[in-house]
Formats: C-alpha cells, structure tokens, sequence
C-alpha cells in the first residue's frame, strides 16, 4: 500500500508529459541519426546511382535540363532558386527561406513541384490545409528538413502560432508552451514543445504575406514580361506529354545527390569573399530587410559550393566557396532583391514622382497624360504616393488641386540590387577590373599614395591585399594593357601612368620632365602668362579633349577629368618625413609594412 502511495506521489502528469516527450525525440533521432556503417553503405549506394552527377562543374545547369525535360516549361531562375532552397537544408546555419508570389496560375505550385522531383520525399514536410496549430504538434522531426506550404493561407498570421512559425523560419528552433488540465489532478500545467533545426521554408502567395514574416522570406516574383508566350509554352508542354512524345527521363542520379549529401561529408561552407560582397552592398538599397536578405544571399552562395564541392577546396575542414559561386547566386536571386527593393518604393511610384518637377504643380489630369496611364490606375498610385510613401503632397488651390514634390521626402536614385562580380572580384583581390566605377578610383588613389613615382612591385602589393602574388601580376598587367598604370621590367614596379600636359612648360635639360603632377608643382615666375597662354587648350580639355586624370593618370575611355577628382582643390603633397619613410619602407623589405589600402567606405 505505501508502494503504491509513493508512486502516485511522484509520478506526477508532469513527469508522464515529460517521459513522452523523451520518447518521442528518442524514436525521432534514432531515423534521423543511423548506425555509423550503415549510414556509409547508404552513402556509398547513393554515390554509384548520383555518377557523373557529383563531378559536374556545372549541376544547377544539368538541374535545368532535368525540369524542362520532365515537362517544367516556366522561367528556370525561380525553380534552380527553390531547388538551391531545398539544398541549403543541409547548412549548419540558416537555409534560405523563399516565398513565391503571382498572380492565379501563373505557375507558382509548379514551380515548386519541379525542384521537388528532385530531392528525396523525406527532406520536405508539405502542407496542402491544416489547422493553425497542426505544425506545433505534429510528430514530425524538421531538422534539416524544408516545410513547404502550397497555400499561404495555411500559415497562422497571428498569435502565438505564428510567433512560433517564425522562430522556426528565423531562429532554427520552434518553442511552444500551452496549458493543459493534468488528468490526475485536474490543475493547470504548462506544457513545453520545442522543434529544433534547422528548418527551411517555402510557401505561395497571391501577395506578400504578413509583414512580420515577409521580412524572413526572400520574395520570388512569378510574373514574366510576355504571359502570353509563357502560357504557349506550357501548354505546349502540357500537349507533348498527353501525346507520349515526351521521353521519361531518370531522375534518380538527382535524388542520389541530395542523399550523398545528406549522409556524410562536410556540410560547413566559408566565404572567403564574404568581406567583400558586403563592402560592395554599399552601393545598393540598404533597407533595414537588407539585414536578414544578405544572409540569404549569403547561404545561396554556400549552398551552391556545397553542391560543387568535389570542385572546391576543403581547408580546416570547411568547404571554401570561389567568387564563381557568388555568379551563379546573383543570376537567381537578382529578380528576388528587385522585388524586395520595390516594397520600399515600387517603381511605379517613382516614375510618377521622377515626372513631376521639384518646382512643378501639376494637376492629375495632366500627370495622366504625361506618364500615358489610365485615370483609375493613376489616381491608386497617386493616392499611394501621398500618404503611404509620401513621395507626393497635394495642395488645394481654389477649385484645384495640384500635385507638387515633398521636399521633405526626396526620390532616391535607383541603385543596382546587387553588386556586379566584377566589383566584388576587384574589392577581394585588390586590384579591380578596369570599369569605370567609385571602387576603381579608390583603388587608384590608394596605389598612387602607397607606390608613389617610382612604383610598387607585384610582391609587396599582394602582401598589402593579402593574396597571392600570380594572381596580383596578373590582375596588375591587365592594367598595363589598358594604360592605366606603367610597368618597368629592370625594377618590376608598377606605377600609376603619367602623361606629359601640353600647357606644362618644357623642362630645363638634364631634368625629369614632369617629375609630378601638375597640381603639385611649384608655380613658376611666369605662371600666370603661361596660363593665359594656354587658356583655349583648358577649355578644349574641359570640353573631353583632354585623357588625363588628376596628376596626369590616365582616364578609363568614356569618363572625364571631373568625373575622376571632382574636387576643385588640388591634393597637398606628402610632408617630406613622411615621403622619405615611406621610400624607406619599399626599399627595405624587412622594413614595417605601409597599412593596408582602404577596402570599402
């Protein structure tokens, strides 16, 4: 009797709920997590059925031949994008998140069925209609696993539900407590569930989803600049496959990829560049979603070493992702960071307030005329730029009212919404490619400060980048090729190119002729004559006839001197202690090493 007494006393519903839950992560990591050797021959079965897949230096491109070719006829960017969000399940961190949103039957649900045809059935949870709290008490282990939900709808929007949804998408982890009546008691007592990750999510929209988890989710704009010749193609398709002229195709070497991967090997990813890529955002739109969007980006270009990674370096026992991997990330994700840029300001409403004058007032009648839109599209917009974006005001004068610019709230210009490669290429291995861009100018003013006249080698370059020394020179005679710097073979330096001003006097004999630039010279007794003298040839050279930037650098072809150095004010010389240490420093290699030149603003 008293055994009896002891155990309905400690054995509370407390202990019971807690028992069941151990049971239930018990069962789930014992299929998460097998037997060490079986889960080697599981990996080696998947590696001879993948074959020649897993050496392929280009798998996204054999993944788009494998959608069209079992009946996908709509834009390859979004469905490689779903499938390169299905394969950053298997990151340690954060996978990509994606929410595709379109008009009705503009291919949204197939879309997401072509990428998953090729990843196995246990790495995705689908959702077709459920409860709000069907997620949170679903047996269901997520763990490296990706919870698709076709319809948005099927997503709580608010509650506790929903906060829990999005720990899921944002923290890797879902936690939920809800209160329950204990059976043997009959108090109230909390009950815990937690989800680990992580755990990726894709769902549809008609339109974007709640705010709060709109912000988790990378938009995937659907829509296509011809939907008459998307909707003839997939009907097409859809009339060769009723017909039988379209040939199975084997999809198992694709689901044996994602299996190889999931069973072993290294699923940590560095991004060497990552530095750079987030040096070069400074010139794109840096709204505050940017914080959670550039993670994203980030975990696409892992994902995509990750699937090439037989072709990857592998240091410390990190997969180390190359600048290729970031090209192909920008190619899918381009269309998603538009569309996220557009939330802050569609371009619809800047084009209507880019048509009004800083001083105009304008009518809406005659605005409709000017951007040729219809009078009940025009008057939406024009409401929406008033009080939501408040780009617009509107002032009412007698029986009128006119539209005029908020000075208040200037249109910001549109800026790229991703950076191109080649910027990042340049910013990363410390010599840019010559375009004609805000990084490249940097780059010449840190060469002409740290190498001075007489040059800097490859060598002592590539130890102030921190990378090697082939690829610098290599990088480095592209610039010689384009007569932007000079290279002297006896002393193997490279120097910023000077060119020879036609309005300089001519030196006395014996002396270098144009030992600086012409900013930085002394005025001579009989500068100002020489000055007059030559002021037809200035006007000639402001006017473009001149190639030469400041200091007699030359100009990459299409830009101006102004465009160079803006500044009207010439740049002082070095003090003369500071210059000889600096000629000391290059000199003598053992000497301190100058800084580092500048990497970003």
């Amino acid at each position: 009797m008293s055994v009896v007494r002891l155990v309905n006393d400690r054995v509370t519903p407390r202990v019971l709920i807690e028992l069941t839950e151990a049971c239930r992560s018990r069962h789930a990591k014992s299929l998460t997590d097998p037997d060490p050797h079986t889960q080697d021959a599981e990996r080696a079965a998947a590696e001879e059925r993948a074959g020649s897949l897993l050496d392929d230096p280009a798998i996204l491109s054999r993944v788009g031949e494998a959608m069209c070719a079992n009946g996908y006829a709509g834009r390859l960017e979004p469905a490689k994008l779903a499938y390169v969000a299905l394969t950053s399940r298997l990151l340690e961190g954060r996978p990509v998140n994606l929410g595709l949103v379109g008009d009705p039957a503009a291919g949204k649900n197939a879309t997401i069925d072509a990428a998953l045809a090729l990843v196995p059935p246990e790495a995705v949870y689908q959702f077709t209609a459920s409860s709000p709290t069907a997620l949170v008490y679903s047996d269901e282990d997520f763990r490296h696993r990706v919870v698709v939900f076709k319809e948005a709808d099927s997503i709580p929007d608010r509650g506790p539900a929903a906060s829990a949804i999005r720990a899921l998408a944002d923290n890797n982890v879902l936690r939920y407590e809800v209160t329950i009546r204990g059976a043997w008691t009959g108090g109230l007592e909390t009950w815990k569930i937690e989800k680990a990750g992580p755990t990726g999510l894709i769902t549809t929209s008609t339109r974007p989803v709640s705010p709060q988890l709109n912000t988790r989710l990378l938009p995937v704009p659907m829509g296509t600049t011809d939907d008459r010749l998307a909707t003839f193609d997939v009907i097409c398709a859809q009339g060769e496959l009723a017909s039988g002229g379209r040939s199975p195709i084997d999809l198992e070497p694709f689901v044996a990829l994602q299996r190889w991967l999931a069973l072993g090997g290294e699923r940590r990813v560095s991004v060497p560049f990552g530095w750079a890529l987030a040096r070069a955002m400074s010139t794109c739109s840096l709204e505050l979603r940017m914080r959670r969007d550039f993670e994203a980006l980030l975990a696409s270009v892992r994902t995509i070493a990750l699937l090439h990674q037989r072709h990857r370096k592998c240091i410390g026992g990190e997969i180390e992702a190359i600048i290729d991997d970031y090209r192909v990330a920008r190619e899918l994700l381009l269309g998603s960071f538009r569309a996220a840029e557009a939330e802050s300001l569609p371009a619809a409403i800047r084009e209507l307030a880019s048509n009004v004058g800083r001083k105009e007032k304008i009518t809406r009648s005659r605005l409709a005329e000017r951007v040729k839109r219809p009078r009940s599209t025009l008057y939406y917009q024009v409401d929406k730029a008033i009080h939501v974006y408040h780009v617009l005001d509107e002032e009412k004068h007698g029986s009128r009212r006119l539209l005029t610019r908020n000075r208040d709230v200037p249109v910001p210009e549109k800026p790229p919404a991703l950076p191109s490669v080649e910027e990042v290429e340049g910013l990363f291995f410390g010599v840019p490619a010559p375009i004609a861009d805000d990084w490249f100018y940097r780059f010449l003013d840190d060469f002409e400060d740290f190498g001075g006249v007489e040059g800097i080698t490859a060598a002592e370059w590539a130890a102030w980048v921190g990378q090697p020394v082939n690829l610098v020179r290599e990088r480095l005679d592209v610039l010689v090729d384009g007569q932007t710097l000079t290279y002297d073979p006896n002393t193997e330096r490279y120097a910023f190119r000077r060119m020879e001003s036609p309005i300089d006097p001519q030196p006395p004999p014996g002396e270098t002729a144009n030992p600086m630039p012409a900013s930085k010279s002394e005025p001579s007794p009989n500068s100002e004559e020489e000055q007059a003298k030559s002021s037809p040839v200035q006007s000639s050279n402001e006017a473009g006839g001149d190639t030469s930037g400041p200091g007699g650098a030359s100009v990459p072809h299409g830009q101006s001197r102004e465009e160079l150095d803006p500044s009207p004010e010439p740049r002082s010389p070095l003090p003369e202690s500071d210059a000889a240490a600096a000629q000391a420093q290059l000199s003598d290699p053992t000497a301190t090493k100058l800084p580092p030149p500048a990497r970003g603003p």
